[in-house]
């Protein structure tokens, strides 16, 4: 027996727009979440743990390469508190834009041992949208560096998606 709970918010505000008509963005993300296993269960099982690290949390690591692996495998953890800034300004009408961001977060495999230190990636990318085939769903590159790491962390410099930022 184990209980969970999720929180994400996405937020987004249009800082300028050129006399083109281009927009440039301001984006805030947030997700959090918390689950702890009661009763004759001693842990929440691997499928209901979260993980971090990769394109929705932390740019500049391994998808769910943040904290620790047991046998080369992400183990997860019952604790995760990740957040990003970035900021998108166009370059080539809606087609190419450039993202500059922050990502930050932490997980930890209990709440009752205490909140591991947070990771924090800066980095730059590129939104690629092709009208007609990907106007919605940009395909997005981006360049991270973790500033900040954990020894057991794996890192990711180079990170490429076909979904949504907002």
């Amino acid at each position: 027996d184990y209980w969970r709970a999720d929180l994400n918010h996405d937020q987004r505000w249009k800082v300028a727009e050129d006399e083109l008509g281009r927009r440039s963005w301001l984006s805030l993300s947030v997700t959090g979440g918390l689950a702890d296993a009661f009763g004759d269960t001693p842990e929440v099982p691997p499928y209901s743990r979260f993980y971090a690290g990769g394109r929705d949390t932390l740019r500049g690591f391994e998808y769910r390469g943040v904290g620790p692996h047991s046998n080369d495998r992400p183990m997860g953890g019952e604790f995760l508190l990740a957040g990003s800034v970035q900021y998108e300004r166009p370059l080539l009408e809606e087609f190419l834009s450039v993202v500059g961001f922050v990502d930050t977060g932490t997980l930890s495999t209990s709440i009752a041992e205490g909140i591991d230190p947070f990771r924090i990636a800066v980095g730059a990318g590129i939104r690629l949208r092709i009208p007609g085939i990907f106007t919605e769903t940009p395909i997005a590159v981006d360049f991270a560096y973790p500033l900040r790491k954990e020894d057991e962390d794996e890192t990711r410099l180079i990170s490429f998606s076909l979904t949504r930022d907002f």
